[in-house]
């Protein structure tokens, strides 16, 4: 799988390393005129101090191009997932700690990576539990992932 670091190169951002083994650049989303992009020393998360945007290497590459979550996933040669541990690791990208979250978080993950709609979230919480809600969830999505 490819880091933030790969994808900084290809994306044609220079990076230079400090001492502390961090790399540093110019972000390209904002008028940066000294170095506020972070790319930490493995290369899995980075943090825009101008942007004040952060996260894993996928989240990078949706920063960067505005891709959805699983076309994210396939440029960074992500592995196959299942639709539950696939809102999970969103869930987690965003902040949201763990345990699992409510089933609204759930919903609210995968609408924000486009997997289902507003019109579909309504039609799946027409249910009576939210267990049932979920399964109803992650069967919508399935076939998406």
């Amino acid at each position: 799988m490819k880091t933030c670091i790969d994808i900084a190169d290809e994306q044609g951002i220079p990076l230079i390393t400090g001492p502390n083994g961090w790399h540093g650049g110019v972000c390209p989303r904002h008028a940066d005129t000294a170095p506020s992009l972070r790319i930490s020393p493995d290369g899995e998360t980075y943090v825009c101090m101008g942007c004040q945007e952060s996260g894993d290497v996928i989240s990078f590459v949706r920063f960067l191009t505005g891709a959805s979550f699983i076309e994210a996933r396939d440029a960074v040669g992500g592995e196959q997932r299942s639709p539950d541990a696939i809102l999970e690791g969103a869930l987690i990208s965003a902040g949201v700690p763990f345990p699992p979250p409510p089933v609204e978080f759930r919903f609210a993950a995968a609408m924000r990576l486009g997997l289902i709609s507003f019109e579909q979230a309504d039609e799946i919480m027409a249910a009576k539990d939210a267990s049932t809600h979920t399964q109803k969830l992650l069967d919508t999505i399935a076939p998406l992932v």
